[in-house]
């Protein structure tokens, strides 16, 4: 067998040394878990924050709060995580009506603990509720993940480094992330998202959706209420809406598929494809720079615009035409009272039936 090479044999020894000072130095990670039970009553107010952890709540039967306290930290041994554990204060209390989650930590906590322990020294809690049905709370994580599932009451969100999760939620949503997703489903209730980089999905809201994103997209499916959306950079795609949808993006393309209501939509650059059966006005779509393509049920509508600076037009529907060029077509196609308007300055209009 052919010996390793001197060289080799340094190299090993030295990437051993590597892996064991890495080791040393971000230490391992130290887990302790507590539960309490608090009685608060049928329709709680719940707060929890948290600055690194998750946060989540979960319905229950009965009238009781129980939480779960997770916390890690992350040290070279036991003693040193004990320590750590000690300079951060968990608040957490309950009582009729209540319940109280959240963490402080000392002055210049960061600072200290760089300072005394070295870096990659870190502690995280986590807060895990299950309670009351009826409960209506705020959640907060800096930077972690908040869910909530199965709650009658109004939830309000929050998450500046991480994912919001909502499922089965009979009251109000308001979700609020910087930096991280929103996923939500079987919401009964009025829905107000937002993010400024990250995806939202919206799956089977009843009663509206007001979304707003700066650097995502936005996809929304089974929207029974009103329908507001809103990206800057981002694409927006709206499947089996049953009321009135408003959407909008600076730089991206917008979908919609629409089994009733109006729709007014409008992009600054991106393409729009509307497959709609419309009964209600507005019925409007524009963009500055991109294609228009709508499908439409022609029975509810009457006066049709269709207006291009560069582009042709292409309408594939029976209308007695009053005006045709290049770049304009206006006409009447049967006896519905709902005008049509599509317009862009740069791109082709093609309108269908379906």
């Amino acid at each position: 067998m052919k010996r390793p090479s001197c060289f080799m044999a340094v190299v090993w020894a030295a990437s051993m040394v590597c892996l064991w000072v890495t080791h040393a130095t971000a230490g391992e990670e130290f887990r302790s878990s507590e539960t309490r039970t608090f009685e608060v009553g049928n329709t709680p107010d719940i707060s929890m924050e948290t600055v690194s952890g998750d946060v989540s709540y979960m319905a229950s039967e009965g009238t009781a709060a129980t939480v779960t306290i997770e916390t890690t930290v992350r040290a070279k041994s036991q003693e040193e995580a004990d320590r750590i554990r000690d300079e951060v204060k968990i608040i957490v209390d309950g009582g009729d009506g209540f319940l109280t989650a959240r963490v402080d930590y000392p002055d210049d906590f960061q600072h200290w603990l760089k300072h005394l322990f070295g870096p990659q020294r870190s502690i995280s809690v986590s807060f895990r509720v299950r309670g009351p049905r009826g409960a209506d709370g705020v959640l907060t994580s800096v930077s972690g993940d908040v869910e909530v599932e199965s709650v009658d009451g109004r939830m309000e969100l929050r998450s500046v480094s991480g994912d919001i999760t909502a499922r089965q939620l009979a009251g109000a949503l308001r979700a609020n992330s910087t930096s991280g997703s929103i996923h939500a489903v079987d919401c009964a209730g009025p829905i107000a998202a937002q993010s400024v980089s990250g995806d939202q999905r919206l799956e089977s809201c009843g009663s509206g959706l007001k979304a707003h994103s700066v650097s995502g997209s936005i996809a929304a499916r089974s929207i029974k209420g009103e329908t507001d959306v809103e990206a800057v950079s981002g694409d927006v795609t709206i499947d089996d809406a049953e009321a009135t949808v408003t959407a909008g993006t600076i730089s991206g393309e917008i979908r919609i598929d629409q089994r009733a209501g109006g729709f007014d939509v409008h992009t600054t650059s991106g393409d729009i494809t509307v497959r709609s059966s419309a009964t209600t006005s507005p019925m409007v779509a524009r963009s500055t720079s991109g294609e228009i393509n709508v499908t439409v049920d022609p029975t509810a509508i009457g006066d049709v615009i269709l207006e291009t600076s560069s582009g042709d037009i292409q309408a594939d529907l029976a209308m007695k035409i009053r005006q045709h060029t290049r770049h304009r077509l206006v006409g009447r196609v049967g006896d519905g009272e709902h005008q049509l308007k599509i317009t862009t300055v740069s791109g082709e209009i093609v309108l269908g039936e379906l």
